[in-house]
């Protein structure tokens, strides 16, 4: 939300200038170096994000014509600049329409070099956030904990029960996605 003093004040548009024109600098000496490795080719470059615009003031980004942004499950929190580079696979200056999430990249990228994530969790497990933040130590002792099973589990029969309702956006589906009719 600052950008360094290398870039203060060095666009003189505004702080959200100076970050943009930093955040370009670095993104370009990181293709050159790449490029200069002589791995072009062999590389794939994604620049993405994670959330939306900022929310706090003075800092509040712009989400275009789309409601929300950082910690919103709204459109403008959603849709973040997506650009990849992958040289001899996507041609250059292709544009898109697709939906895609970063949830997405890694399986994807996965099963283009020939791998299949794994997959964990197949049974829910719980975990005691306030203990344990970073869910490394599924609740063991669930005569304990059990009151927690019904609840969840209800909320995991709704969710499978509304993707039989809604199935998933499929791979290659144009933006703007309209959901099937009722």
């Amino acid at each position: 939300m600052e950008a360094s003093p290398a870039f203060d004040g060095k666009t003189g548009n505004g702080k959200w200038g100076d970050i943009l024109a930093q955040l370009d600098s670095y993104v370009g000496e990181l293709l050159d170096k790449v490029d200069q490795m002589g791995i072009r080719d062999n590389t794939i470059f994604i620049f993405t994000s994670d959330n939306g615009p900022e929310f706090t003031v003075p800092y509040q980004g712009f989400a275009g014509p789309w409601r929300g942004s950082y910690f919103t499950g709204y459109e403008g929190s959603l849709r973040v600049p997506f650009i990849m580079r992958w040289p001899g696979k996507i041609p250059a200056g292709l544009v898109s329409n697709e939906i895609v999430h970063e949830t997405d990249i890694f399986p994807t990228l996965a099963n283009r070099g020939g791998g299949e994530p794994t997959r964990t969790y197949e049974v829910p497990l719980f975990y005691n956030l306030l203990l344990d933040p970073g869910e490394k130590f599924p609740l063991q002792e669930l005569e304990k904990n059990l009151w927690v099973r019904y609840p969840m589990s209800a909320a995991l029969v709704k969710h499978l029960q509304s993707l039989q309702q809604e199935p998933p956006i499929r791979p290659g589906t144009p933006d703007p996605y309209l959901p099937k009719a009722k």
